[in-house]
């Protein structure tokens, strides 16, 4: 109803693989330019019907799709196989993400964070892709070997209790700061001493465009595409979740 109504040129849909669906409709009614954009490179459906049908709906979309965008080159590949497609770079406000020592005093003390304690950082929403119970069990075995270390996590999501549970049952409350959802999140990089992304699997994995932007060192899973070292040599290390 809306596409018929609206008489629209294009309808560009971010829905990754169901996109497919958005765009046959778009081309039944009439649409002739429907962009399908890929932001992943894994499907986010757990359950085995979902993921079947997000799977017959991947390998569909080049079908109803007159043009193809994409976050990386992984994550076009992933969705769009052997089909053209164009790799579009987001942005960011770099000044919004450079080091600020004003700001980085302000969140510590406001989180009582000493000067000389690690600050580990984790921005990103509760939820498996994200694989924060990873990072508790990860963090867990950190401070058995430096009791100096402490961790922050920015941020909301379905999984958030799961991840509390983890937390207390490893004594790790005094150790693990959850954040919640903040508006101005950009501010809390600069809290940080190390950034840590142990995705499952990212589409890019955008929060290390900004964590760069803030000058800091990230360590990452290999499931995030090494198209987002932007800063080179030794700041942005990849590894296998095995080690």
């Amino acid at each position: 109803e809306v596409f018929r109504s609206g008489k629209y040129e294009i309808v560009h849909s971010h829905a990754d693989a169901m996109s497919c669906w958005v765009l046959k409709v778009a081309k039944e009614c009439g649409v002739p330019i429907r962009i399908a954009h890929s932001h992943n490179t894994q499907h986010l459906a757990t359950n085995p019907i979902k993921f079947q049908i997000n799977e017959f709906a991947r390998r569909n979309i080049n079908k109803y799709a007159t043009n193809c965008f994409a976050c990386s080159n992984e994550a076009g590949k992933w969705l769009f196989g052997d089909a053209p497609f164009k790799v579009i770079h987001n942005a960011i406000d770099a000044s919004e993400f450079a080091f600020d020592d004003d700001k980085r005093k302000i969140l510590r003390e406001k989180y009582a964070v000493s000067e000389d304690t690690i600050l580990l950082g984790h921005v990103g929403r509760f939820d498996t892709q994200r694989n924060h119970v990873f990072l508790i069990d990860m963090f867990a075995e950190l401070v058995k070997k430096n009791d100096n270390y402490k961790l922050m996590c920015i941020g909301d999501g379905w999984l958030r209790s799961d991840i509390e549970k983890q937390i207390s049952e490893n004594n790790l409350n005094d150790k693990v700061i959850l954040a919640g959802q903040r508006e101005n999140a950009c501010d809390y990089y600069n809290a940080l001493d190390l950034y840590v992304f142990p995705s499952l699997f990212e589409g890019l994995g955008f929060v290390l465009i900004e964590a760069q932007a803030n000058g800091l060192t990230c360590v990452n899973s290999d499931g995030v595409p090494q198209e987002t070292n932007l800063s080179g040599g030794d700041k942005m290390l990849y590894f296998p979740l095995e080690k």
